[in-house]
């Protein structure tokens, strides 16, 4: 197990900073070179308790081996939401009261070429996420993008043979939370900064 000297990380007027040193012209360069909008909202499943602890200090331990970028441990929902705010909290209010609490089940570790899914836990698309998601996207249409459900430990760039030695190093720390709400975030990508604006019990 790779071990590092533990730094918690915080919230400050509810947004996450990753304060990691990028420069603005890296993120934009990031950015730029993707299909994703990188000043968005999104809608999140969030670990608590223990369970997102762990997962808090796995994303602290192998960042360091990437450019690193810090955030909040999540399975995105649905992301690139192009609305307003207000307009967004009573449509995530509303899907939140159609979808029960499931479990979220982790599996392996994988890797991507892909910044932003650079080095991730694969998520287990269960009927319960395949629902929440049907839901989702019934309310946001234009949404077309593939569903690739994970939980990412890892934001930035490395050549896939490190990948592939870190992959056999890492142990997916939890193997299941329990999704209760559903988080609305703002994702400001090019200064790698996450917004959360609000959260909504799911139907038990």
């Amino acid at each position: 197990m790779i071990r590092f000297k533990y730094v918690s990380l915080s919230f400050t007027n509810n947004i996450f900073d990753s304060q990691c040193g990028i420069t603005s012209k890296v993120s934009q360069l990031v950015c730029m070179n993707s299909n994703r909008n990188p000043n968005s909202y999104a809608i999140w499943f969030i670990p608590k308790n223990k369970k997102f602890l762990l997962l808090e200090e796995k994303i602290i331990e192998i960042s360091q081996f990437f450019q690193g970028i810090k955030f909040i441990p999540h399975v995105t929902l649905i992301s690139n939401i192009d609305c307003r705010q207000n307009f967004l909290l009573k449509k995530v209010k509303r899907i939140a009261k159609t979808i029960p609490v499931f479990k979220i089940y982790l599996s392996e570790i994988d890797y991507s070429n892909e910044f932003f899914q650079s080095f991730f836990i694969k998520v287990e698309l269960n009927n319960h996420l395949t629902y929440a998601r049907k839901i989702a996207l019934m309310n946001f249409p234009e949404i077309n993008h593939d569903f690739k459900p994970h939980l990412s430990l890892a934001y930035g760039n490395m050549n896939d043979k490190m990948k592939k030695n870190l992959k056999e190093k890492v142990q997916t720390p939890i193997k299941f939370f329990k999704a209760k709400e559903l988080y609305l975030v703002y994702n400001d990508e090019i200064n790698f900064k996450w917004k959360i604006i609000d959260k909504f019990l799911l139907e038990k």
